[in-house]
């Protein structure tokens, strides 16, 4: 009888230590899974954060699907900082960031890339979508401002398709991108 009741709190004892285990398990996996959310979160603006982007442009190889890469960078944001203050600065780049999201479909990247640079990856998309997909951005920012003009939002941007290339990588269409999104920039100033 001895040995049946030691056998009995043993295997008690063994359920009661798996119970435990187990529970341990799934707390230290939800701590990991928010620690991995903040690390991959950009806090201001809820998008993915420049180490996600990176990540992402690090991971993909040669693309062979229609593939649209977009690169936006806030115009005066510095000027903003310097005159309204911080907070308005930050206003700006949240406001963008949301009407961004909202704009780009579900299925779509979007993440900032920088302080005041962001990245869209539109898959599945011909160059005609993309199109239609800033003009859709440009009206929707034109609607922001004639009810927010104190937090004007003003940006340049540049695309580049992968269509238009062999063999080519995120990384690579980031970099077309960013030129095109400089000579949009530079545009925009002469204009002034």
């Amino acid at each position: 009888r001895y040995t049946e009741f030691f056998s009995a709190a043993d295997i008690i004892l063994m359920i009661f230590m798996l119970i435990n285990q187990t529970v341990s398990v799934v707390k230290i996996a939800k701590k990991n899974k928010m620690l991995e959310h903040k690390a991959y979160i950009d806090v201001a603006t809820g998008l993915p954060n420049k180490s996600r982007c990176e990540d992402l442009l690090n991971s993909s190889g040669f693309i062979t699907e229609p593939l649209c890469f977009v690169m936006f960078d806030l115009n005066n944001l510095k000027e903003v900082n310097d005159t309204i203050g911080h907070a308005a600065g930050d206003s700006m780049i949240a406001n963008f960031a949301h009407i961004l999201r909202k704009v780009v479909p579900e299925k779509d990247f979007v993440g900032r890339f920088g302080g005041d640079e962001f990245i869209a990856i539109l898959y599945d998309t011909t160059s005609g979508q993309a199109d239609e997909l800033l003009e859709k951005l440009h009206a929707t920012i034109k609607q922001y401002h004639s009810s927010n003009m104190p937090d004007a939002i003003s940006y340049a941007y540049g695309y580049s398709y992968s269509m238009n290339y062999k063999d080519c990588t995120l990384r690579n269409l980031l970099d077309k991108a960013d030129h095109e999104m400089y000579l949009n920039k530079q545009a925009q100033k002469k204009k002034r």
